[in-house]
């Protein structure tokens, strides 16, 4: 699993499926990044909903099979610290 920025997530992702790998990933954009994806979940906009589904979520893509989960970076301030460092963590 990687966290990446929302700049980066469109080319990690041509990137990672470029070498042949299944790709499954979470954002908080109105649409999935791409239709390369394998799986895209599309996380609420607000802080006490992403925490609420966040493990849940991520639990359900990492039953699914995938060889890389893309996470897009949430802010590091505010209500969203604690949830960026719960996906810093999940990373690791």
């Amino acid at each position: 699993m990687e966290g990446v920025s929302s700049t980066a997530l469109e080319p990690t992702l041509a990137h990672l499926v470029h070498y042949g790998l299944r790709v499954a990933g979470m954002s908080t954009r109105d649409e999935p990044v791409d239709s390369l994806a394998e799986c895209w979940i599309m996380m609420p906009k607000t802080p006490d909903e992403y925490a609420r589904r966040l493990y849940a979520d991520l639990r359900a893509l990492d039953v699914g099979g995938f060889d890389w989960i893309l996470v897009e970076a949430v802010p590091e301030s505010g209500p969203w610290r604690a949830i960026a460092d719960r996906l810093r963590r999940a990373c690791r």
